[in-house]
C-alpha cells in the first residue's frame, strides 16, 4: 500500500519501507511504584517495586521515506520542555462519565470542592 512521506510530502510507491523519524522529545520523571511488578523467584511469583527514574519520551514522531529518513538520520530530535500532567480524580472520573466533558465538576484543579452553578428561577 503506498503512503505519503510527512516531511516531503510525496507519495511512496507500494513496496518501500515506511521508516519513523523522531522529531521532538520532552523530559519524563515517572514516580516509584511499590509492589507494580511480578517477577518469578524461585519457582513462586513475587511482587517487585518499580523503581520509577527520569528519561525522555517521544513528543512528536512522523512517518517517512527511506530517503528522507536517511538526510534526518544525523539530526537530533528538538527538546520540548516538560509537561505537567495532573491526573484526574475519580470523583472527575465518575462525573464526567454521568454527565459528558461539557458538565462542571463538583472539584477544582486543586481538589477543592466546588460550590453548585446558581439557579435561577423566573
Amino acid at each position: 500500500m503506498s503512503y505519503r512521506c510527512a516531511i516531503s510530502g510525496r507519495v511512496i510507491p507500494p513496496g518501500q519501507p515506511a521508516v519513523r523519524v523522531v522529531l521532538a522529545v520532552r523530559p519524563v520523571t515517572h514516580a516509584p511504584r511499590p509492589g507494580a511488578c511480578r517477577r518469578r523467584v524461585t519457582r513462586k511469583w513475587r511482587r517487585v517495586d518499580d523503581p520509577g527514574g527520569e528519561g525522555y519520551q517521544i513528543a512528536r514522531e512522523v512517518l517517512v521515506s527511506p530517503e528522507v529518513a536517511r538526510e534526518l538520520a544525523t539530526s537530533q530530535p528538538s527538546v520540548l520542555p516538560a509537561r505537567h500532567v495532573r491526573r484526574r480524580t475519580r470523583q472527575e472520573e465518575i462525573e464526567e462519565a454521568l454527565y459528558g466533558r461539557e458538565a462542571p465538576l463538583a472539584y477544582d484543579a486543586k481538589g477543592r470542592r466546588r460550590p453548585p452553578p446558581a439557579r435561577h428561577d423566573d
